[in-house]
């Protein structure tokens, strides 16, 4: 008798640990998948471009192949004698297509889209991709490459559940298992988030990060090889597959509506927190991260009071109204959050860290994402409570992850191509119009489940619509120069010396910030204004300054950067030597420098290659100081060229060759921009000008210290060996000249604002990359500014004195 409990003490032992071993497998898989996705869509936005779109396209598709790998595994899982063989398998598929795919998603010369694109060249025809349309032939073929080789490893990642799902249904509490393998899912997304945004990709660049994904995903085969394989035949399990009555559909229905309402607010979230706290990758991971967090602890919450819940739909419909009632409040809260990254300043102004500023912006994300992010976590156990109420013996999971998973696809699409550009033209905002539009889904739905629960109370039925109305009626305004008054990008010694007194007197619809133009557009929100008394008018784009212009040409202004961009344009034309040039500009901002480049008469043909199709409609605001370079007739008759797309992509795919290439993108640390800052484009860039070309690009003096400067001017000079630099007066940046010959040393130093030449600049990049122990160049795999340079943000503002003062040092 003693030998048969020990036996069995044993076997329930042996049991519990596999149970562990399966759960710490279910977490790795999505803490490498996390990986994944965050490096591929990194790689991907570098072949459809680094548009919203691409990343909506690039989601979707994912989420799309997580979807049907569920569903189709779904429905072989039941002839599976050992479905944790199965799902190592799976794991060792998407493992394996992890280690090619740097190769797969590379756009180089001999990678297998530099074949396709020659292939879709030949059949379709697309010799010609200068359309002023942001999806062309060329976008949309790349996509459908990209999309059937995301699909692949996907849809093996969404395989995985039914596999998992097979073997629980072999365990004692089926309902808790499934709990907590899903808790074990979203915490392995939550730390993969964090370690690849923080970690991972910053330290060690986006291919060691893929292959540390693939050895997770190769270590969950070797786990369960080496640990969970001892388990009894599965013939007698219940189906994985749901067969459910039709009484569950509406719980099915209402995790579709969470994903989709879930992936809809992460795009809104997305891009306001660009307006608030920058668009750089920290604060897009943070936004993510926060979002899987919030979802994991309320499932962890609610999985556990699932069991103790009688009606789970009336609970349900509960946290439909409670998700309502916190976007309600986040519309008031919205409103505060600007004025929220100054009030610590006399805490923060004291810490010289960056780990500090950092967390002063993830606490404020967390304080309008967390709260909701809970409650729509709370959905998925709720539903899973209740299948397992109508029928214990049946696998819910894979079902409700389908459900979730198309949900977020139907989200991610419909915000970012429908709702917030389309809400943006109709209304204010296309963000609030998008919340206040799911705080309508959410109370009806949750008036439809009250409705199915078979709820008796009509006067709760007819109040809570009757309240939502006169809720959302009362809502404060969309306070649009708040919201892009850029205040968060300021540094620590700065948000030290604002005041409240200060912060509303700037934010003022008057004389000092008047607000010409605000929208939300389909990449970037665009806001122009003017400060009358200093005679400027700024162009903003995601809350942060891209150009100051005159207001009026015949009155000075001080704080205008107009000759840096007048000099971008005329520089590169008045020095070649080409009687007819065609010229290439990234990026057209303000116009300044595409209509500083067209007042020379050799400019025959200039293309303008700029993401965000809305700074097209805004260039009269600029008129005249901008050179007018979109008036009508140079446009019909081809004098200029306008291309509302991706610059590297365009480059990179046309055949066309240059006189003149101008790089005019946002700051290198901004994300989607800092990849025209990088080795690989600049080789493109290169490639693509003439004998005798030039390339032209802007580097910023502010907020980049001299080891950083080096790094990028180490990086252009390793492309372009004949290196220029120049200063304006009163400039905030130098202009880099890359020559493929060596210039004139006469017409080099004609211009007087020349401080450097290619030997100058070799030496001073050495002496600082000695000393800064920082020799590295700038790729698209370390992806080195844009991971440094927010660190360095928050320190000071005010180093345009200091890096020139070192350039010039050094002779």
């Amino acid at each position: 008798m003693e030998s048969e409990n020990r036996s069995m003490t044993a076997s329930v032992i042996d049991a519990n640990d596999r149970m562990v071993a399966v759960y710490f497998c279910f977490f790795l898989s999505s803490f490498a998948a996390l990986i994944y996705e965050l490096s591929w869509q990194r790689m991907l936005l570098r072949i459809l471009g680094s548009t919203l779109p691409s990343v909506t396209i690039i989601l979707c598709v994912f989420m799309t192949g997580l979807a049907f790998g569920c569903w189709l595994a779904g429905r072989f899982a039941d002839r599976s004698s050992n479905p944790l063989l199965a799902y190592g398998l799976m794991e060792l598929i998407v493992g394996i297509f992890g280690v090619f795919s740097p190769w797969l998603f590379s756009s180089h010369s001999g990678s297998v889209l530099s074949g396709y694109d020659a292939w879709a060249t030949h059949l379709f025809s697309l010799s010609n991709v200068d359309s002023f349309e942001p999806f062309n032939s060329l976008f949309w073929c790349r996509a459908f490459f990209a999309s059937i080789l995301l699909l692949i490893p996907t849809s093996a990642m969404g395989a995985t559940l039914p596999f998992v799902t097979r073997f629980l249904q072999q365990t004692a509490g089926l309902n808790q298992n499934q709990n907590r393998a899903y808790l074990c899912n979203l915490s392995g997304a939550a730390a993969g988030t964090i370690c690849s945004g923080f970690v991972l990709m910053p330290y060690l660049g986006l291919n060691v990060a893929i292959y540390v994904a693939s050895c997770l995903s190769v270590s969950v085969l070797v786990v369960i090889l080496t640990r969970c394989l001892r388990i009894g035949s599965s013939a007698d399990i219940p189906s994985a597959v749901w067969r459910g009555d039709r009484s569950v559909y509406p719980v099915a229905l209402a995790v579709l509506i969470n994903g989709a309402v879930s992936m809809i607010l992460e795009v809104i979230w997305s891009r306001l927190f660009s307006l608030l706290v920058g668009s750089s990758t920290y604060s897009i991971a943070s936004v993510f991260a926060v979002s899987i967090v919030g979802l994991a602890v309320g499932t962890s919450i609610f999985g556990r009071l699932s069991l103790r819940i009688k009606s789970h739909r009336t609970v349900m419909a509960l946290m439909f109204c409670v998700i309502a009632g916190c976007l309600y409040l986040n519309l008031w809260l919205i409103q505060l959050l600007p004025w929220f990254f100054n009030v610590n300043h006399e805490f923060f102004a004291g810490i010289n860290s960056y780990s500090a500023y950092l967390f002063e912006r993830i606490t404020v994300i967390s304080l309008l994402v967390l709260p909701t992010a809970i409650f729509c976590g709370s959905i998925f156990p709720l539903a899973l409570g209740e299948i397992s109420e109508r029928n214990e013996q049946n696998a819910g999971l894979p079902l409700l992850y389908t459900c979730s998973s198309v949900g977020s696809v139907v989200g991610a699409a419909s915000a970012g191509f429908v709702f917030i550009p389309l809400l943006g033209r109709m209304f204010s905002s296309g963000m609030e119009s998008t919340i206040c539009l799911v705080i309508v889904v959410e109370i009806l739905f949750a008036v439809y489940l009250l409705v199915c629960s078979n709820f008796k109370s009509k006067f709760v039925l007819f109040a809570i619509p009757l309240g939502l109305g006169a809720l959302l009626f009362w809502r404060p305004a969309w306070n649009r120069s708040l919201i892009s008054s850029g205040l968060p990008f300021l540094s620590l010694p700065t948000k030290a010396t604002t005041t409240k007194e200060i912060f509303d007197r700037i934010l003022s619809d008057s004389v000092n910030n008047k607000l010409l133009f605000y929208r939300e557009g389909l990449n970037t929100t665009v806001t122009v204004s003017a400060n009358l008394p200093q005679n400027v008018v700024y162009l903003k784009n995601d809350g942060k300054v891209e150009a100051a212009l005159p207001f009026n040409t015949n009155r000075p202004a001080d704080t205008s950067d107009l000759i840096t961009h007048s000099m971008l344009g005329r520089l590169p034309v008045s020095l070649n030597a080409a009687t007819e040039q065609d010229v290439f500009v990234v990026g057209l901002g303000s116009g300044a420098t595409c209509g500083a480049a067209l007042q020379s008469s050799s400019v025959k043909r200039l293309k303008v290659a700029e993401v965000e199709p809305t700074i097209f409609e805004i260039q009269h605001y600029f008129e005249p100081a901008n050179g007018e370079p979109t008036r009508p007739a140079w446009l019909k008759d081809g004098r200029v060229v306008p291309f509302c797309g991706d610059a590297r992509m365009s480059l990179n795919f046309s055949k066309e060759k240059y006189d003149v290439i101008i790089s005019q993108p946002a700051e290198p640390w901004i994300s989607g921009s800092a990849d025209l800052y990088t080795t690989e484009f600049w080789s493109v860039a290169r490639a693509k000008l003439k004998d005798g070309g030039f390339f032209c690009q802007w580097i910023q003096l502010y907020a980049i210290d001299p080891e950083f400067l080096a790094v990028l001017l180490r990086t252009f000079q390793d492309v372009f060996p004949n290196t220029y630099v120049y200063h304006y007066p009163r400039a905030g940046e130098i202009i880099l000249l890359g020559s493929l010959k060596p210039l004139d040393p006469v017409l080099a130093k004609r211009d007087s604002s020349l401080i450097a030449g290619p030997d100058q600049v070799r030496n001073w990049c050495e002496i600082i990359g000695r000393r800064a122990n920082n020799l590295r160049l700038n790729t698209d795999d370390n992806l080195l500014t844009e991971y440094a340079l927010p660190q360095r943000l928050y320190l000071s503002e005010n180093l345009i004195e200091e890096n020139l003062q070192s350039i010039m040092s050094v002779r």
